[in-house]
Parts: C-alpha cells; structure tokens; sequence
C-alpha cells in the first residue's frame, strides 16, 4: 500500500488482510514477507541468503578474539552460552507479549551479536528492537530472530570444532 498514515495498518488488518507492507518497498521487507507466506517451497534459500559470510562477520570476529587461541575458546564459548540463553528469553517475552522485557533482551542480543560479528543477527534484533513499540507482529519477529540466532549458534559452534 502507498497508504502508511498512523493507523493505517491496523485498519488494513482489521479489514481483513493478511498482512501490511507499505511502500516506498523495501528488498528485505519484501523477502521476509514472501518467506513468511510462501517460504522457498521446502528448498534451500537461495545461495545469497545462506552463504555464512552473510551472517558472519569473520574479520570482525577476529578482531575481538586476538591471537590467544585460550581466549578464543573461551570468548566463543561465552558466546555461544548468551545467544542460547537470549533465545530462551526471546520465546519467554513473546509467550508473554511483554514488549518492555523483549527490548531490553533485544538490546543485549544486538550487543552480543555485534560484538561476535553475527551481523545479520544484530541488524534483525536492531529492526525488532526499533518496532517493539508499534504493537509488532510476536509471530515474525520470533521467527525471525530465532532462525538467526540458530544460524548463528551453528557458525559459532563450527568454529569450535
């Protein structure tokens, strides 16, 4: 829709539709509402979408571990340890529908996420972070956070190994 006034989008989905995407269009808006509605036919996503340096940020990872291989395992480790527990707490604060509780566990993720270089996931908490205060759509944003949080957590272990 050209139509993005305050309240246009509930109207919208009272009215009946399905969603609400509102112009000027977005690229990724765009793909995530397709993902969201008709997936990618049980395929894999497309190779520009699953290449790992698209998530991970390998030089900037690096920067942060330094050379100790001892502090590499035990930074990777720790990271590991706070993406699985901000996914706890995402799926608890969207049970819940506490907008307040998942900002700040947003916030923290986006910190830990840019700090390991998972920058996919840090822009995704950025932009759910941004919209908690919009009355977000829980489902979405839960699929969404928790697919990078598991492509992250699978990066990060593959490193360990």
């Amino acid at each position: 829709t050209a139509g993005n006034v305050l309240g246009e989008k509930e109207k919208c989905l009272d009215s009946g539709m399905n969603d609400f995407l509102p112009k000027p269009l977005r690229q990724n808006d765009l793909l995530e509402m397709l993902k969201k509605y008709i997936g990618f036919g049980g395929q894999e996503l497309p190779e520009e979408y699953s290449s790992p340096e698209n998530h991970l940020d390998m030089n900037l990872l690096n920067e942060q571990m330094g050379d100790d291989e001892d502090f590499k395992k035990v930074f990777l480790d720790l990271v590991i340890q706070q993406l699985s527990q901000a996914e706890v707490n995402i799926k608890s604060g969207i049970a819940e529908k506490n907008s307040a509780y998942l900002k700040q566990i947003l916030h923290k993720l986006r910190g830990t996420a840019g700090t390991a270089g998972l920058v996919k996931l840090a822009e995704k908490t950025a932009q759910w972070e941004n919209k908690i205060e919009e009355n977000p759509d829980y489902a979405l944003m839960e699929q969404e956070i928790v697919n990078e949080l598991t492509t992250g957590l699978k990066l990060i272990k593959d490193l360990i190994q």
